[in-house]
């Protein structure tokens, strides 16, 4: 079976990490997967997921029939017999095209939780439940995902949630932790939080900043992972409230164990997510973590308990941060229980075997029939595939050959 991936510009967020973590098992299942970047550039993670194993593709993206036709076009003669779509923009364009040049094998994956209103609400919509008609199968990546697709476009996804890389995340050890906080110049009785994910007004983090900037009786320091935003307004905001020196900007890094070994506390104060990976990279080292209460980080409750929650606004955040900050530095007894939960309910293994079916189960159906979800079973949101890997990368491979 030969998937194309469809993105826009590659970068180190949710769905290209993703599909970096499920390289070798996509290979195990009988599933060649390439990608296609379409932003103004390749982006800086191609080389990462070309390194993981895939050849990746370069069509820069224009509001045109010709570049949606030029995708389909290319996706056709290149042989695959499925495409993966993962833009929310010109979805509908890709899916047209798609049908045009007898390309019937489509599947789109929902990332986020896409709350819009008015008539880009009613357009989206429309466009959905259009595409979900010509036989496209949706794929939502989280409960409050799914919830949004049905309850605002009307369509019917498929929950399968994000995962991550489940052998590289463990419970952080006494002495990881040591050497984590050596490495950062942290003092024992320093509390560390620690948010990941690039700079963004929907990230929220300067509502962190604030709060903290509130919070200075308390001896701590906080790690920012991820790209800034150009002029560094986050940078200059803890200037302004003058505790820059107990902010470290760290930027993107390739790995980010040796930061979460340092931490007491995983921090993320976003306005939506759609499911965040980082967060669950973060409870599989064990640590606690402050949440803000919305869509995409609310969801972890159904998985995870004793997690604890805040409003998005400086005033919430900052309440909540007061009763841990209080608590003191040290390894919580809780991690070895946070841990082991997320990697039954997240490993990589699981959520590729239930796309591999799906994929399968694409493959198999009448072109323009309304895909069902078949011998996927669901335990609390979470894909559970019975033993059936054998028939169903044998029933592809017969496929394939009609």
């Amino acid at each position: 079976m030969k998937v194309l991936h469809v993105l826009n510009e590659l970068r180190p967020s949710g769905a290209e990490i993703m599909l970096r973590i499920a390289a070798p098992f996509f290979r195990e299942n009988g599933v060649e997967c390439e990608i296609l970047a379409t932003g103004d550039s390749v982006g800086p993670y191609a080389s990462v997921l070309e390194a993981a194993g895939y050849r990746v593709h370069h069509i820069p993206f224009a509001r045109s029939p010709a570049f949606f036709m030029a995708v389909a076009r290319f996706a056709k003669r290149s042989g695959f017999d499925l495409v993966h779509l993962h833009s929310e923009r010109g979805f509908i364009g890709y899916v047209l095209a798609a049908r045009m040049a007898g390309l019937r094998r489509l599947v789109r994956t929902v990332h986020n939780n896409f709350n819009f209103g008015g008539w880009l609400r009613m357009r989206r919509g429309f466009e959905r439940r259009l595409a979900e008609r010509m036989g496209v199968r949706f794929i939502a990546i989280a409960p409050g995902v799914e919830q949004t697709e049905r309850r605002l476009y009307g369509t019917s996804p498929l929950l399968i949630p994000n995962w991550f890389d489940s052998a590289h995340f463990h419970p952080v050890t006494p002495e990881a932790r040591m050497v984590a906080r050596a490495a950062f110049g942290i003092r024992d009785d320093e509390y560390v939080m620690v948010s990941v994910g690039n700079c963004s007004v929907v990230k929220n983090h300067t509502a962190l900043i604030e709060a903290l900037a509130r919070c200075t009786e308390f001896p701590w320091r906080y790690l920012h992972v991820g790209l800034e935003e150009p002029g560094a307004p986050e940078r200059a905001l803890a200037e302004r409230l003058g505790i820059a020196d107990r902010i470290r900007f760290i930027g993107a890094v390739d790995d980010v164990r040796p930061i979460l070994h340092a931490a007491d506390l995983y921090v993320m104060p976003s306005r939506f997510e759609g499911f965040s990976i980082a967060t669950l990279e973060a409870f599989a080292v064990g640590l606690p973590a402050l949440l803000t209460d919305v869509p995409g980080l609310a969801d972890i409750r159904q998985y995870l308990e004793g997690v604890s929650y805040c409003e998005p606004s400086v005033d919430g955040i900052a309440t909540a941060l007061q009763p841990l900050l209080q608590k003191g530095a040290g390894l919580d007894d809780g991690r070895a229980d946070r841990s082991a939960a997320i990697h039954q309910a997240f490993g990589a293994k699981r959520g590729v075997i239930a796309y591999s079916a799906l994929y399968a189960q694409v493959m198999t159906k009448t072109a323009g029939s309304s895909p069902e979800r078949g011998d996927l079973v669901l335990e609390r949101g979470v894909p559970v595939v019975p033993e059936r890997q054998d028939t169903m990368q044998s029933g592809a491979k017969r496929d394939h050959k009609n």
